[in-house]
């Protein structure tokens, strides 16, 4: 579901309960990550600050730029948002990054792919976090099938930039 088929379903719903989302950015720690800010609010006084930080979405397969730093600024503000909204009030989506075309359901990686991939990343001493979102995903043991190629070939691509 994207942010906006999210917010036409769940926005009706908070508003009926209560509740309010204020939206904005902050500096992030990391350096060229930004952080997507929400105030979460309830017509009975309780107020929660939450946050998420994300890196630009710039980059695509084998860290090749694919946007301007401002694309990548506006794509990673709606996924922050889209995220926050979901986390807030607990939701469970199926992701269609494509993954799901055609209504199948993806088969997400086994355990051994996972620790596989994970020793990958720390032995080119990459960032897991990073290397998700990069992939599009929360966590390597949600990646599906399908993108286990690709992500190899991300891999395999930084291993060789590695060794130049």
């Amino acid at each position: 579901a994207d942010l906006e088929a999210l917010s036409d379903a769940m926005t009706p719903i908070a508003a009926r309960e209560g509740f309010s989302l204020s939206y904005g950015t902050d500096q992030s720690p990391v350096e060229g990550w930004i952080r997507v800010t929400c105030d979460v609010a309830h017509v009975g006084g309780h107020k929660e600050h939450r946050f998420v930080d994300l890196p630009l979405d710039t980059v695509g397969i084998g860290d090749k730029r694919n946007k301007t730093d401002l694309h990548g600024a506006g794509s990673a503000l709606s996924y922050g948002r889209r995220y926050l909204k979901l986390l807030i009030f607990d939701v469970a989506t199926t992701d269609d990054d494509g993954n799901l075309a055609g209504g199948k359901v993806a088969d997400t990686i086994d355990e051994k792919e996972v620790i596989k991939l994970r020793e990958w990343i720390e032995a080119l001493g990459r960032n897991e976090e990073k290397f998700c979102a990069l992939m599009k995903i929360d966590r390597l043991e949600n990646m599906t099938a399908d993108l286990l190629e690709r992500a190899r070939g991300t891999l395999k691509a930084a291993e060789e930039k590695a060794r130049k």
